[in-house]
């Protein structure tokens, strides 16, 4: 879109003869006018394009980042504890999340004040991935890939629009091939 069309063009100097009409208006001002639209058109879908592509490889790189800690987990696990079953780090992840709620329930009572709840629970977020990481590895699973697929059914349920079947309104949504109309699609405004 860098270059506008000439139907973009035409329709905008159409567009300001009709919405200011004014006697005797020379085609200088109209050209300085649709070259000002024009400008800012490009540079909007400039900063549109911008931001997605920002986007899309902020969506990599944390795919990147979980299969990285995956990936890096497997050498590091057997190292410290060796071969074991999957229900080990299921049982650490749960551990982690006790931890967690310590640290936002002691923090929200504002009590222990000598403990650092808020970096408590960030570690004890962490942790929980850790630990969901491992148990991935455990089952032969990519955690990047199951948390993207599962994600992307979950942003489709609107349960202030349904707040009983949002769930199964995505079920059958799925089943007629559909997407749900009220799921925001930034590409699908500009007709990618």
């Amino acid at each position: 879109m860098t270059q506008p069309t000439d139907r973009m063009r035409g329709f905008l100097e159409v567009a300001y003869r009709e919405t200011i009409p004014v006697a005797g208006l020379s085609n200088e001002c109209v050209r300085d006018w649709v070259n000002s639209c024009i400008a800012g058109i490009t540079a909007q879908f400039q900063r549109y394009t911008l931001l997605r592509a920002l986007e899309l490889a902020s969506e990599a790189a944390e795919a990147d980042t979980l299969r990285r800690v995956q990936r890096e987990q497997v050498p590091w696990v057997l190292h410290n504890f060796g071969e074991r079953e999957s229900w080990q780090p299921l049982l650490g992840a749960q551990e982690e999340l006790g931890e967690l709620a310590h640290a936002h329930l002691k923090g929200h009572q504002g009590i222990r004040s000598g403990e650092d709840h808020e970096a408590n629970a960030k570690d004890a977020v962490a942790d929980v991935i850790i630990f969901l990481c491992d148990y991935s590895s455990s089952r032969g699973w990519d955690i990047a890939e199951l948390l993207g697929s599962t994600w992307d059914e979950v942003k489709k349920r609107d349960w202030k629009k349904d707040p009983d079947t949002a769930h199964e309104a995505m079920l059958v949504d799925a089943a007629k091939g559909g997407c749900a109309d009220y799921v925001h699609d930034p590409d699908a405004e500009w007709g990618n």
